[in-house]
């Protein structure tokens, strides 16, 4: 006696001598169980009233009707139900003679038959709660017998068992049989009751599976049936990956399945019946592609996802012992099913064919390095070919899921390339249909940026090599991209970056963007130039419009692209008109941005930063070593009309009766008057920071001396000790040097230091250093009568004005004879006066007079010629501050107009600690330290990779690409690179040598003290960056070589701001790794460090404090060169004895600096040749002449010719000199002119 659905499917044989009262009358039922089921509760019932096995049956036949009776009548149903729960679970309460007799299993199957009889269809849709309960409890026994007494139950018993619970579900699930009301309402518990209980079971009887899968497709069209089938398939799937890879003993030995639901069961079950029940009920189910529902469908494929992923996870989460699955195998098991569900397209079931895209290409990626059967392979591009021709759903997916595709090189995975750039630019030009629907716009654009910038190197590095993908069955749509080889996607990959660029509105977005096209312009780096110019439009037109600018935050990002792009200059045609219509542009749109600045304004935050960065960029393009700017006088005034602005602020109009506020608070009221307003100091201060490098840097970077300085390494220690050496020789005692050096501020912005130098060859010179906020910078000076070009002859005298000649014999009359007709009037007066006593006399006194003539020689002896005076030595006296006192006389500054801007400085202990600073522990250009560090094959353990030296050809050819080696033991291991505004340290972990003392931990220090370091892996999956230690950067760039020859970039940061131009998962080429990676490095030492004091803003505030501490009232002491008012600057060289071995020049010997400096300073020899220019300054105060043919002027220790380029040669600042030849042009007048020697390069300053 059971449910008549367990016979009409066959599932248990009929029974004819049961189900006796069957057709009883309703109340005849009714009255026999009722009386019968409350005796049998009754507590004075004695157990042994049912003797024997026909006694038993009378009783279960008559109570088992119980089950069939109307809802109505529930109080019977649950007596009935709670006497078999008692029977059922508690065996010692079962009558004495079913233990007697061994009728346990017998018993047990009558009373399962008989439960099932409850679910039989009959209740009125007002007691269908009531039916429900009822079966509900039912259902409960049943688990509860299953899990507590599952192991006393017979073999047989258990299959009656599974048949009567199959038999349930199926009239309780079966779209034919069902009632609809009471299977949604059992439908979960139902499942549940008969999965598990089937577990439980351990039965591997052949038919009953079979019996379960043919009454499953029945079961199909209820969500809650893929629910439970994927949370046992999940507990089984988990449970036989532990058994097979888990290396820890406890989870092996637990010996239980989890089945995770709305309670966790675990399930004991033996080992190799885990494997064989998950592989059953795996494909219980048959293929889920035969799924007739779409939402079904796609929870099925959510469930084969969830198992998918517990083995994607093997080898990720776990230690194991063996080799976690490949993609092989789990292709094997899902595979097909995949395949089928992408290729059948079926309509309406968009999102589970979505999801199996998914899966797929997690599968491929996961595993990107298993050697994929080639069905596999064909079958993964075939499905995804046609998905990326699809729009929706599908498209979405493949887009979202395939991001590191082409990262991992696959085999055969660049036939899809075209098929990627046809949906990526669909999808960037906007032609596909909305989809914000189906997943986020910018989300799914990002993605398609992602694939992108893993795209664009395959074009030149493939060049001409045919894709060998043939469009499917004929359709000429199948090859979306009518291109046949790599080299023609250049083309659209071009169109694909400026659309996206031009109609991208996500901030994110855009500045992925941005990066991308400048690592892709470095890409293709010789045939880039019309896609630069028309990036550079592009990008200018939408940082600088007034109705479409872009944000502020992408603004700057534009920006600093644009400064990056300088190092494309040399490769651009047409590069001058290129960097002329970005520097017009910067400069206008700094004149715009100044004039929208506001007081008190929240929004001047973000023009500060607007027109921080492109002062920045303008001097970048600026600075380039052609000079272009000369080229152009209207773009001069553009770039000095936006200093202008940025410094004196815009122009503003108050009104009658208006109160304008300035910058100190001040307030004025009345009438109109014009006024200024003054700017933020952060804007005052780019626009001085642009003045000085253009100043300073404009035709002079790189010096002669190498990029490595930008100011000078002679010292005045040096100069002072080089002239008592050279007095040695010319003067019988000591030269005391303490009177011949002056420091002195400058506008109470600079220190001078003036230092007389009277033994020098060619004449007693000057030397002048200059300390600004842009460096140290020295010249030297000596006084010229002469043209430049006549410096190096003898001395002459000068020939007269009027150029005639002069007599060289005192008895040639240099005048022209008298004509004798002048004579005759004189000659007739003599003969008519003539007296004989008159002419004796008179020849008396010639002939007295010519003897004293010839005695003497006619006084012809005498020396009566001008004599040419000797030049007088100005250092006799206590004044040993001669020339330096010309100088500062004929540049201006000791006239009364003057005086004010120059004032003299005292020189003290901890004045010269200040300048000592000031020259070795702030440097003049921004310092950043990078770590490299070289990661072999199977190195994961930083202890490992730390130890490292040498690396691989393609690791140190790179390493040479960052920057230029330093032949210095200090330096160690550093690699050097600089520019004008900025230097950098590249740590190389490979040239630094091992140490066995102290474990290498003193390397390891110096290695994680960076706040990049870049990583080079040869394993793809090796390094993994540990930000959890106290001592780490904050940004790994991590390189990994590809076996096509192109590198891989992984950005590992925890930073919030972004930076570039390298994005992670960037594939370049060997070409521009070298300038991706450095300028990658230098921007994420920006946002790591955030915002921080200037250079040049350090320097200030030292001089500022250092010209507060120690000025002195006036300049009248220095101009006297009172030497009261001095402190000897370096003692130990005043008072050296003339045969006394000197001390040898000063270095500093720590090799760490104080915290002021990031890194340690070069100890560069402190004495260095000066190479120089002359400027020439004649009396009409006008510049004549630049000339360099001075230029081998000696050195000023050694006293020989310095080398054409020497390493170590001393900078200068133009500035200083433009400003030294103005003060000259304007000063005492007076009849000589100065002689210039300055370290500089022989290219002409801007002014000059």
């Amino acid at each position: 006696m059971f449910l008549e659905h367990v016979l009409a499917s066959n599932l248990l044989p009929p029974n004819p001598e049961t189900n006796v009262l069957k057709d009883f009358q309703l109340n005849v039922k009714k009255t026999l169980v009722s009386q019968v089921v409350t005796f049998l509760r009754e507590p004075s019932t004695r157990p042994g009233i049912l003797s024997s096995q026909a006694h038993v049956r009378w009783v279960l036949e008559t109570c088992g009707q119980g089950f069939t009776l109307p809802i109505e009548d529930e109080a019977i149903i649950v007596a009935v139900t709670e006497l078999y729960r008692k029977w059922a679970l508690d065996p010692t309460s079962r009558p004495p003679c079913i233990e007697d007799l061994g009728l346990h299993q017998s018993f047990l199957q009558d009373l399962l038959k008989h439960f099932s009889l409850a679910f039989q269809s009959r209740a009125p849709s007002g007691l269908l709660e009531k039916h429900a309960q009822l079966c509900g409890r039912i259902l409960g026994i049943y688990l509860d017998l299953g899990r507590n007494h599952g192991r006393s139950i017979s073999l047989e018993t258990w299959e009656v068992f599974l048949r009567l619970v199959i038999g349930i579900a199926d009239s309780l699930l079966s779209p034919v049989t069902s009632d609809d009301n009471l299977g949604k309402k059992l439908c979960s518990q139902i499942l549940k009751v008969t999965f598990e209980l089937w577990l439980h079971s351990r039965t591997r009887n052949p038919t009953m599976w079979t019996a379960l899968q043919a009454l499953v497709p029945n079961w199909f069209h209820h969500d809650k049936f893929i629910e439970q089938w994927n949370s046992t398939c999940l507990a089984l799937t988990t449970r036989s990956l532990i058994l097979m890879y888990s290396a820890n003993d406890k989870e092996r030995n637990s010996s239980g399945v989890s089945l995770v639901r709305d309670d966790t069961q675990v399930i004991k079950m033996d080992d190799d019946y885990v494997y064989y029940s998950w592989y059953k009920f795996l494909y219980i189910i048959g293929n889920p592609n035969a799924l007739r529902h779409a939402p079904i469908f796609l929870h099925g494929f959510q469930g084969i996802e969830k198992l998918v992923m517990q083995y994607l996870a093997v080898g990720v989460t776990e230690k194991i012992k063996t080799l976690p699955p490949d993609g092989n195998t789990i292709l094997h098991i899902f595979g097909h099913w995949l395949f089928e569900a992408i290729l059948q397209d079926r309509a309406g079931f968009d999102e589970g064919t979505a999801l199996a895209v998914k899966i797929l290409c997690n599968i491929v990626c996961a595993k990107p390095y298993s050697r994929y059967l080639p069905v596999y392979l064909g079958s993964f591009c075939t499905c995804l070919s046609e998905s990326l021709k699809k729009e929706g759903r599908v498209l979405i997916s493949a887009i979202m899921h395939c991001q590191e595709l082409f990262t991992y090189e696959i085999q055969g995975s660049r036939v899809l390339v075209p098929y990627f750039i046809y949906a990526i630019g669909r999808i960037l030009q906007k032609k596909v249909s909305s989809f914000d629907h189906i997943e986020q716009g910018e989300v799914v654009r990002r993605a398609c940026i992602k694939i992108l910038y893993t795209l664009f190197a395959l074009p030149n590095h493939f060049g001409t090599e045919i894709f060998q993908m043939k469009p499917a069955n004929g359709n000429a749509h199948a090859n979306v991209l009518d291109v046949e080889n790599f080299l023609q996607l250049k083309t659209h990959i071009n169109t694909i970056l400026l659309d996206a660029l031009r109609l991208e509105g996500s901030p994110t977005n855009i500045q992925m963007l941005l990066y991308t096209v400048f690592a892709y312009q470095w890409e293709d780096i010789t045939n880039s130039s019309d896609f630069t110019k028309q990036a550079i439009q592009l990008i200018i037109a939408r940082t600088t419009s007034s109705s479409s600018a872009w944000p502020t935050d992408v603004a700057l990002t534009a920006i600093k692209v644009l400064s990056m792009m300088v190092a494309l200059y040399p490769y651009l045609e047409g590069a001058n008109e290129q960097a002329s219509f970005i520097v017009t542009s910067l400069c206008k749109y700094i004149i715009q941005q100044c004039d929208k600045l506001e007081i008190d304004k929240d929004t001047n935050t973000e023009i500060e930063a607007l027109v921080s960065e492109s002062f920045m960029t303008v001097a970048n393009w600026v600075l380039l070593d052609t000079q272009w700017l000369l080229e152009d006088r209207d773009l001069i005034a553009t770039t000095l009309k936006a200093i202008v602005v940025a410094l004196n602020g815009k122009e503003i109009e108050k009104k009658t009766g208006r109160e304008i506020i300035d910058k100190k608070g001040g307030k004025d009221e009345g009438k109109n008057v014009k006024r200024f307003l003054i700017l933020s100091d952060k804007i005052h201060e780019s626009a001085d920071f642009f003045l000085f490098q253009l100043l300073t840097h404009f035709g002079n970077f790189p010096p002669s001396s190498g990029a490595h300085r930008v100011s000078t390494l002679v010292s005045e220690e040096d100069l002072l000790l080089d002239t008592v050496l050279k007095s040695q020789s010319v003067v019988n005692k000591p030269f005391e040097t303490k009177n011949s050096i002056r420091y002195f501020s400058l506008e109470n912005g600079s220190i001078l230091t003036l230092i007389d130098r009277p033994f020098e060859i060619g004449g007693a010179a000057t030397t002048l250093i200059l300390r600004d906020k842009t460096g140290k910078h020295a010249w030297n000076f000596r006084p010229s009568y002469l043209k430049l070009a006549l410096q190096n002859l003898p001395p002459v005298r000068p020939s007269s004005l009027d150029e005639r000649e002069v007599a060289t014999d005192v008895f040639i009359n240099s005048s022209p004879d008298t004509d004798p007709a002048t004579l005759v009037d004189i000659y007739s007066f003599y003969e008519k006066k003539k007296e004989p006593s008159l002419v004796g006399l008179t020849v008396k006194q010639l002939n007295t007079e010519k003897q004293v003539l010839q005695k003497r020689r006619h006084g012809l002896e005498s020396d009566i010629a001008v004599t040419l005076p000797e030049s007088t030595f100005a250092y006799n006296g206590e004044n040993k501050f001669h020339q330096s006192r010309l100088l500062l006389s004929e540049l201006g500054y000791l006239s009364p107009f003057s005086r004010q801007s120059l004032t003299l400085l005292e020189q003290s202990p901890q004045f010269f600690r200040n300048l000592k600073i000031l020259d070795t522990n702030i440097s003049e250009r921004e310092c950043q330290r990078i770590t490299v560090m070289y990661v072999g094959r199977g190195q994961v353990n930083e202890a490992d990779y730390a130890t490292n030296l040498g690396g691989s050809q393609d690791y140190q050819e790179f390493v040479s690409s960052l920057g230029w080696g330093i032949e210095n033991k200090a330096f160690e291991g550093v690699v050097y690179y600089g520019g004008y505004n900025v230097e950098v340290h590249f740590h190389v972990g490979t040239l630094i040598p091992n140490s066995e003392k102290d474990d290498n931990a003193q390397k390891r220090r110096q290695l994680n003290s960076s706040p990049v370091a870049i990583v080079w892996s040869e394993d793809a999956e090796s390094f993994r960056p540990n930000y959890k230690l106290t001592l780490s950067p904050s940004v790994h760039i991590n390189i990994q070589p590809l076996s096509s020859g192109l590198y891989r970039i992984r950005i590992f940061h925890r930073l919030e701001s972004t930076f570039g131009p390298l994005l992670d998962g960037m594939v370049i080429a060997k070409h521009s790794l070298g300038q991706l990676v450095r300028d990658t490095a230098m921007s994420g030492c920006r946002a790591a460090q955030g915002t921080v004091q200037t250079t040049m803003n350090k320097r200030e505030k030292l001089l500022s404090e250092t010209i507060k501490l120690y000025k002195k009232d006036t300049v009248a002491l220095a101009a006297k060169g009172d030497p009261s008012s001095i402190v000897s600057a370096y003692g130990v060289f005043c008072n050296l004895p003339p045969n006394e071995s000197s001390p040898a020049p000063s270095t500093d010997p720590s090799p760490h600096l104080p915290p002021l400096s990031p890194f340690p300073a070069y100890p560069y020899p402190s004495i260095a040749t000066i190479p120089h220019y002359s400027l020439s300054h004649s009396t009409s105060s006008t510049l004549r002449e630049h000339s360099n043919s001075n230029s081998n002027l000696n050195s000023p220790l050694s006293g020989s010719t310095p080398p054409a380029n020497p390493p170590s040669s001393p900078s200068s600042s133009s500035a200083a000199a433009t400003a030294a030849a103005a003060a000259a042009a304007s000063g005492s007048g007076s009849t000589g002119s100065i002689s210039i020697s300055a370290s500089r390069s022989p290219r002409v300053p801007l002014g000059h």
